[in-house]
């Protein structure tokens, strides 16, 4: 897989990058928003290795990427999960 960066509207083809079979499976989980455990799951399944080395596989991943500004990580603060976890068991207020 090759990933070849838009800069002001225009593939910059002097940096794009070779994705092995790993990083390529990391970079398509990320086309919807996950969060880290969530896509050492994937690596694990799919590689069948452990949760160890799935994490080590997708944090290198993660630091390489976001050094290049390829991706972005967004950090959720504790308020927005508890929100999540209320609207996701049913108990997200309602106006009468």
């Amino acid at each position: 897989m090759l990933v070849l960066p838009v800069r002001g509207d225009v593939g910059d083809l002097a940096s794009f990058y070779t994705l092995n079979e790993t990083a390529a499976t990391i970079w398509a989980a990320l086309e919807q928003p996950k969060n880290l455990p969530e896509i050492c799951d994937v690596i694990g399944h799919q590689y069948q290795i452990s949760e160890e080395k799935a994490e080590e596989d997708v944090a290198l991943f993660m630091r390489e990427m976001c050094s290049l500004g390829l991706v972005t990580v967004a950090v959720e603060t504790e308020r927005a999960i508890e929100r999540e976890n209320d609207e996701s068991a049913g108990n997200n207020a309602r106006p009468a």
